[in-house]
């Protein structure tokens, strides 16, 4: 059973009025939770960067939200929804574009977004605050 040692996810915010937020998001993933969090100003307008949690870290509060601290399992991934969940601030909302995760360094794109989102979606309190992702599945050879 391979252990996860490292998950690395990227995060487009929409290119639209309003889309970007000071708000929290989180990616769930292999039954736990984990704060997608830089030093950066996250979820900019039209921004994309990549959160990387366990071996070579680059969030805030990496020992706290390393997938070897409980040591998570490949394995323990299917098990459970891989999804991004928004926690806002006070009255706001994000628009997400779209969301990629590789396990353990892998350049195989192993989650996604359901499909390119045209236009993005909306995430807050009155329009829904999850969204659950896809494993990729390799084409069947012909």
């Amino acid at each position: 059973m391979p252990n996860l040692t490292r998950i690395d996810v990227n995060i487009a915010t929409g290119d639209r009025g309003g889309a970007g937020t000071d708000g929290s998001v989180y990616l769930g993933i292999g039954g736990r939770e984990f704060h997608c969090d830089t030093s950066a100003n996250d979820f900019e307008r039209g921004s994309s960067r990549t959160y990387t949690f366990g071996e070579e870290s680059n969030v805030r509060n990496g020992n706290r939200n390393d997938p070897r601290t409980p040591q998570l399992t490949v394995e323990a991934v299917d098990r459970f929804s891989v999804y991004i969940r928004f926690e806002q601030g006070a009255g706001s909302e994000w628009n997400l574009d779209r969301a990629t995760v590789h396990l353990n360094g892998s350049s195989f794109q192993q989650y996604e977004t359901f499909v390119h989102l045209d236009g993005g979606l909306w995430l807050s309190r009155v329009s829904g605050a999850f969204l659950h992702l896809e494993k990729h599945q390799d084409p069947s050879p012909t």
